[in-house]
């Protein structure tokens, strides 16, 4: 049996704070042993492309941040068998931003083996601006849930 947990709608979960540098965009968006240029890891290429003067972090970065802050709140073994997130991205990522994941459980559902447990998730930038957002759920197996009284 894994470790029990409560769950409450409202409840807010330990936000994630990440450090988005070019480097951590290079090696997110290196294919094998070689690094394409693109808008995300060249500037040159990103100011001739989008007209941005530095280059952008991929949307699959805030989703893998997403992805990091339900798997540590939930746990692996809950959040690798039944985790999904659902998420928008609404403004690019720059290099050298720092982005905070938040999110607060918002409803949860009795399922036959246990407890759908649903978030909804935010990904801001060190500006307060709302680069993402979206919810993720996870169903809470019965034996990680405290007994019904």
């Amino acid at each position: 049996m894994g470790k029990m947990r409560n769950y409450t709608i409202g409840q807010e979960l330990p936000p994630l704070t990440k450090h988005v540098s070019q480097a951590r965009i290079n090696l997110f968006e290196q294919s094998g042993n070689k690094l394409e240029p693109s808008f995300f890891t060249d500037a040159e290429t990103a100011k001739k492309t989008l007209g941005l003067d530095s280059p952008m972090a991929s949307g699959r970065m805030s989703i893998s941040y997403s992805l990091e802050f339900l798997r540590r709140f939930f746990g692996e073994d809950v959040f690798n068998r039944s985790g999904m997130v659902d998420l928008r991205n609404l403004r690019p990522v720059r290099t050298g931003d720092t982005v905070t994941v938040k999110g607060k459980i918002t409803v949860m559902t009795r399922e036959a083996n246990g407890q759908r447990v649903t978030v909804e998730i935010s990904i801001e930038n060190q500006k307060g601006e709302t680069t993402s957002a979206g919810i993720g759920a996870a169903i809470v197996p019965a034996g990680f849930l405290p007994p019904v009284e």
